[in-house]
């Protein structure tokens, strides 16, 4: 069962210019966020999606359009020049588990021996369905809010999963104490035990779960 059900959040913008300076980067990421979508009444697909103002400092607004937008080269140097006038949104889309989804050990090692992450994943029909009611909703949102010259920005967040948590060892890693059915004594409490996404960030949900792990063990 270990690094099967890799899960992470659909995570795609939508971008815009607007006619006065917005200077996004001084903005505190995520400084705004919005539920209102995590249950949309007219949704054709399980779970759903929060949405997020953006605040991200100028090279890693690069990096999105390189990674997510395809851009290079001279296109990519002019939406630089234009991003002091630029404001985007973004989303924390659920992910359903996948077996085929998974985290294996790859044949290549690194510098110090160690074998280096394989990761297979792929969107499936659900999260390709949340992902397009969302680019729908966040483009509808950037146009009402007088914005041009709009870009979809692809993207994934936070990797989850690959032990998840089950009460029956043949469907999970560890059990609901987090503690593993296989290994005496292991006890496993990051983003790994999420048995799905869910769609908000992982953060405090894996501090609240280390603190209970640790009563756990201490308790014996």
């Amino acid at each position: 069962m270990v690094g099967r059900n890799f899960l992470a959040h659909g995570g795609t913008q939508v971008w815009a210019q607007f006619d006065a300076p917005i200077r996004n980067y001084r903005g505190y990421p995520s400084a705004l966020i919005t539920e209102d979508f995590v249950r949309p009444p007219d949704a054709d697909f399980a779970g759903g999606y929060l949405i997020q103002s953006l605040g991200v400092m100028p090279a890693t607004y690069a990096t999105s359009l390189v990674r997510g937008g395809g851009l290079w080269g001279e296109e990519l140097m002019t939406a630089l020049e234009h991003s002091r006038f630029t404001a985007g949104i973004g989303i924390n889309g659920e992910c359903l588990p996948s077996d085929r989804n998974r985290l294996e050990l790859a044949d290549e090692t690194d510098e110090f021996g160690v074998p280096r992450a394989c990761v297979s994943f792929s969107a499936g029909p659900n999260e390709q369905a949340i992902d397009g009611h969302a680019t729908q909703t966040m483009t509808r949102i950037m146009e009402a809010a007088g914005g041009h010259h709009l870009r979809v920005l692809a993207r994934t967040a936070h990797t989850l999963g690959t032990c998840r948590t089950s009460d029956d060892p043949a469907e999970g890693v560890v059990d609901g104490d987090l503690r593993s059915h296989d290994v005496p004594n292991l006890w496993i409490c990051d983003n790994s035990v999420f048995p799905s996404s869910l769609s908000a960030n992982p953060g405090l949900i894996t501090m609240a779960l280390a603190l209970r792990t640790a009563d756990r063990f201490l308790a014996g």
